[in-house]
C-alpha cells in the first residue's frame, strides 16, 4: 500500500471518482461526504493526506483546514484543496494561507491527481 489518504467531498459522483483512481493506484482510502466526521477520522486513521473540498454544506473546507491545522495532533497532514474556483481566482492564490500544499481544479484530470497526491503525501506507514 502507498499510503492512507481520506478525501471529503459532498458530492458522491467525485468521491466515486476520486477513491476508484486512488484506489487502483494502491492508496487506501477513505471517503468521507461530511466535513465534520474528517477530526475523528484523522485521528483515528493518521492519514498522509488530506484531500479535501472546498465548498461543503455546514462547514467549508477552508475552515475545516484551519482547524485542522489548529489541532496539534492533525497539523502536520497535507491537506489538498479540491476546487471548481479557477487559478486566477482570489482565493486560489490564497490556499496556502489556509495552511494547504497544494489545490486540484474541478473538472479532475486524474493524471494531475495522481501527480499532486504522490509528491505530497507524507512518507512512510500510516495506520492502515
Amino acid at each position: 500500500m502507498k499510503g492512507n489518504i481520506i478525501v471529503v467531498d459532498d458530492v458522491v459522483a467525485n468521491l466515486k471518482i476520486l477513491f476508484a483512481a486512488l484506489k487502483q493506484e494502491g492508496y487506501k482510502v477513505r471517503p468521507l461526504g461530511n466535513p465534520l466526521q474528517i477530526f475523528d477520522v484523522a485521528r483515528s486513521t493518521n492519514p498522509g493526506l488530506i484531500l479535501l473540498d472546498v465548498r461543503m454544506p455546514g462547514m467549508d473546507g477552508f475552515e475545516v483546514c484551519s482547524k485542522l491545522k489548529a489541532d496539534p495532533e492533525l497539523a502536520h497532514i497535507p491537506i489538498i484543496f479540491i476546487s471548481a474556483q479557477s487559478a486566477g481566482d482570489e482565493k486560489s492564490r490564497r490556499y496556502a494561507e489556509y495552511g494547504a500544499v497544494d489545490y486540484i481544479r474541478k473538472p479532475f484530470v486524474i493524471e494531475d491527481v495522481l501527480a499532486k497526491v504522490s509528491h505530497h503525501i507524507l512518507p512512510g506507514p500510516q495506520n492502515p
